[in-house]
């Protein structure tokens, strides 16, 4: 074999050639781009498993925030608070209790009980503690 052509099979980096390094290149980018749709993917599917229940306390809380907080700012009669209610999400019984700095929400799950507090401030939520 000719010197010559022992050059052009074999580069300086150890590549047989220049279009194994593109090859390499393009194989990095399509595994960087599927580990970023995977790590999206994952995202979305703990989102899908947030409970239904959940997000209804949540949505219910708010409303009972908002309505409390009118009727202390407004000055209405205190009669018009809503300090303790129950609602049916799925066949279950969601108990909300008003406690000043936050909304206690629970119910049974699989013979447990379940117990969300809602911290709130003025007419939002600042935190969630399960």
């Amino acid at each position: 074999m000719c010197r010559w052509m022992k050059r052009r099979t074999r580069s300086i980096n150890g590549y047989a050639s220049q279009t194994m390094l593109v090859l390499f290149l393009f194989t990095l980018m399509l595994v960087s781009l599927l580990s970023v749709y995977s790590v999206q993917r994952a995202g979305l599917y703990a989102a899908m498993e947030q409970s239904t229940i959940d997000l209804s306390c949540i949505s219910h809380a708010k409303a009972m925030i908002r309505n409390n907080t009118m009727v202390r700012k407004c000055g209405y009669e205190e009669s018009r608070l809503i300090v303790f209610k129950e609602e049916w999400f799925d066949d279950r019984k969601v108990v909300f209790e008003d406690l000043g700095t936050y909304i206690s929400c629970s119910y049974f799950k699989d013979g447990k009980t379940v117990e969300m507090k809602i911290f709130y401030s003025d007419n939002a939520i600042v935190s969630i503690e399960s």
